[in-house]
This record gives structure tokens, C-alpha cells and sequence, in this order.
């Protein structure tokens, strides 16, 4: 069967997505910087004013990589910018672990959310959990530059 959108004439099966209900959660597979595949499980929530999507790497509740997009029109727009956003995420390593548990930063910028861990503060920085000792001890070789702290969403 076909339909008309008032301009052209579509068929059916066109494999148009209009029920996320149906069309989440998806499960996809990015590459980071250094060639490792990282799994995502995108799921969708509606909000009061509009449509939420959440990405969450696989098998690291809480202590991995996390992204969160919204758009008051539709799912599948706030779902194109999420993956921009994994996508420019991933492609920048902004941490290094020297030996276990003691990190570097790579640059002067480092990325990433606040977090908790065993009820104390931590930061995921690059998908890695860094508790705030780890996070001190990694900042004290910067001991004089002075810094600036954006805390954004």
C-alpha cells in the first residue's frame, strides 16, 4: 500500500521509525581513541516537555561512560546528537594509567562526571572511575597553574 505526504508518494514499509516504544532500547557499539570497542545501551524516557535519551556503556553501572540528550519534538533528534556526542567523547583520550591505579592526565583538559563510589565523591574520566585521592594525586604535578571548573550537563 502506498500513502502520499502531500508531496510524494511513500510505500508502507518505508522504515519509518515513529514508535520509539518499539525502536528502544538500542544497543550499539562505538570505538574509542585507542581502537577499543565500547557497548551502549540507548534507552528512551518522555518528559514533561518533550522526549529524553540515555546511553550507558555496558557492564559498568554507574562507573563507565554515560550520555544524556533531550529534545521537546522528538526522540529520534535528541538520539542523532547523542551519538555526536559519544562519537566526540570517545574520540579524545583525556587520561592515562601509568601503573594501577595512578593516573595521568594527557593534556591540560580533562573530561568527565562526578560520580560516587563506596559513598565517597569519585570522577569517571575516559569510562574509568577515579576515586578523589587518585583524581588529587593525578592533578598535584599541575601544583602552581591555576584552573577553571565548569560543572555542565
Amino acid at each position: 500500500m502506498v500513502h502520499s505526504n502531500g508531496r510524494w508518494r511513500l510505500p508502507e514499509d518505508s522504515g519509518k521509525r515513529d514508535d520509539p516504544d518499539k525502536d528502544f532500547p538500542i544497543r550499539q557499539a562505538f570505538t574509542d581513541c585507542s581502537g577499543q570497542t565500547r557497548h551502549f545501551v540507548i534507552k528512551y524516557f518522555r518528559a514533561s516537555l518533550g522526549f529524553g535519551v540515555q546511553a550507558e556503556e555496558e557492564g559498568k553501572v554507574g562507573q563507565g561512560f554515560y550520555f544524556r540528550e533531550f529534545d521537546a519534538t522528538s526522540p529520534y533528534l535528541a538520539l542523532g546528537r547523542l551519538r555526536g556526542r559519544i562519537e566526540k567523547a570517545l574520540a579524545t583520550r583525556h587520561i592515562e594509567q601509568r601503573e594501577p591505579g595512578s593516573f595521568q592526565a594527557t593534556h591540560r583538559t580533562v573530561r568527565g562526571r562526578i560520580s560516587y563510589s563506596d559513598g565517597e565523591v569519585a570522577f569517571v574520566i575516559d569510562g574509568q572511575l577515579l576515586t578523589l585521592q587518585q583524581f588529587g594525586k593525578m592533578v598535584e604535578t599541575f601544583e602552581g597553574f591555576e584552573f577553571r571548573f565548569d560543572i555542565r550537563d
